[in-house]
């Protein structure tokens, strides 16, 4: 089999597995707490290897390697979001009101490296991985572009819709690796009367390797795979980030200067957990 009709098969057989099993709802209220959790998880250590300006959070490290978006980013409101007035306030806020002007920072300035103050078993309690610069700079460019966990929410083949029904899709990402593992709802049910029967009962999607981004181009050099023989290829998507959900976009064949097609269009959304 080639690889173009293996990668095929594995796609169909993930949809398919996905359209026959049954999933839930989710009420409006359940996804806005889940959707604007706040403050946004804790960065946690950067990688050995990486050099303190690798490790910063600091727009102005990120600007040493992407001046232009750093440039755009101290003209904008995100850069404002602690300016005077805004500090003024949190700081009688924080010494009358301390769980709102928490809540204040959720939109002003995101990162948990960011706040004096966290919640600890029902309290406040100061927070050990302030850091008081950063707590000035605003909604940063970490808010979005760092390390981060994501959670598939749709998908669609050729404009259609593709319900997931259950199907579980996760992604995470360091600076630097990829990681995604998938399965079908209801693997637990199958009689496991036959061979295919136990196969599919434990039966996951997944993969991993490094990634890079240009633009809106992002690309996984593959290193581990369900499809042997996509190993040490690369795989290109185009993506965008709004808000806390990513769209990526790819074609099935990959390669569309390769030959004349049919491809197959596939349009993903993922949404941040952390």
């Amino acid at each position: 089999m080639s690889s173009r009709a293996a990668r095929l098969l594995a796609t169909s057989l993930i949809l398919a597995v996905v359209a026959t099993a049954s999933g839930g709802t989710e009420s409006v209220e359940e996804f806005v707490r889940r959707h604007w959790r706040g403050p946004l998880a804790p960065q946690g250590p950067a990688p050995a290897r990486f050099s303190p300006l690798e490790a910063s959070l600091r727009p102005e490290s990120c600007g040493t390697c992407h001046p232009a978006q750093y440039a755009d980013w101290r003209t904008s409101w995100h850069a404002a979001a602690t300016g005077p007035g805004v500090m003024g306030q949190l700081v009688e806020m924080f010494e009358s009101d301390p769980t709102s002007a928490l809540g204040c920072l959720g939109c002003h300035a995101p990162l948990s490296e960011q706040s004096p103050l966290i919640r600890s078993t029902g309290r406040l309690a100061a927070n050990p991985a302030f850091d008081p610069a950063l707590h000035r700079e605003g909604l940063p460019c970490a808010g979005c572009h760092v390390r981060g966990v994501w959670e598939l929410v749709s998908v669609s083949q050729n404009g259609k819709d593709q319900p997931l029904a259950g199907y579980r899709g996760m992604k995470v990402l360091t600076d630097r690796h990829f990681m995604f593992v998938g399965q079908a709802a209801k693997r637990d049910t199958l009689p496991l009367k036959t061979e295919t029967d136990t196969l599919r009962a434990y039966q996951m999607s997944g993969g991993a390797g490094t990634y890079t981004t240009s633009g809106t181009t992002y690309v996984e050099h593959i290193e581990i795979f369900v499809i042997p023989s996509s190993i040490g290829t690369s795989f290109k998507a185009r993506c965008r980030i709004e808000g806390g959900l990513w769209y990526h976009s790819f074609t099935d064949p990959n390669d569309t200067t390769a030959g004349p097609g049919p491809y197959q269009h596939f349009n993903e959304v993922w949404r941040r957990l952390e």
